[in-house]
């Protein structure tokens, strides 16, 4: 009958809803737990990042390669390009960053990347770029993620810049670049910083 066809409906709806709220606390949870400190701004800060290494998806084009952390040696330019600090990858598959801090006793507050689009010489912003977080390198959680706005000159300079509302305590830092708007997606420095009395 109607009203049964519309109870089972209803139930399978329902369910669904359940589901789906309990998949969404789930990942809420995932994420609180990397998020279990409050963060003092007035402190003073530091960067974790500074001269670590890193592990980028896939290797840098030739015009602008990857020699000794280009991209955490606090090292940075404006909008002229220079191969010794730039770094800038080829094509426009997505390009993901690895970052191990060695243990997972820090307390990331902000996380800052400059990226530039110049479309005169092919040079475009991604899509968007986003932070993952792991202890173990093999499961990584999303925490933040910033869409490139739409609007932008055609020669500029652009920073994402990640505040987080707690800081996060995790071993692996994974920094995503979706997409590329052009076939070079050029990188000058990748920032973490960290609010403590010894920064």
């Amino acid at each position: 009958s109607t009203d049964s066809t519309g109870e089972s409906v209803s139930d399978e709806t329902s369910e669904i809803c359940e589901v789906s709220e309990f998949v969404l606390s789930e990942k809420v949870a995932l994420i609180d737990s990397y998020m279990e400190h409050d963060i003092d701004r007035s402190l003073p800060v530091k960067n974790l990042f500074y001269k670590r290494s890193y592990k980028p998806s896939r290797p840098a084009g030739t015009k602008r390669p990857e020699q000794g952390n280009k991209l955490t040696n606090g090292e940075m330019m404006d909008i002229i390009f220079d191969s010794k600090v730039h770094v800038g990858w080829e094509g426009s598959s997505t390009l993901a960053i690895d970052f191990d801090l060695g243990g997972n006793d820090h307390k990331l507050a902000d996380l800052s990347v400059r990226c530039f689009r110049i479309l005169y010489y092919d040079v475009g912003l991604p899509k968007s770029v986003s932070v993952s977080v792991s202890n173990d390198n093999k499961e990584f959680t999303k925490v933040g993620q910033i869409i490139t706005p739409i609007y932008l000159n055609n020669t500029a300079m652009y920073d994402y810049y990640f505040s987080f509302p707690k800081a996060i305590s995790a071993r692996y830092i994974r920094i995503t670049f979706a997409t590329p708007e052009k076939s070079n997606l050029v990188l000058d420095e990748i920032m973490a910083f960290e609010y403590c009395e010894d920064g």
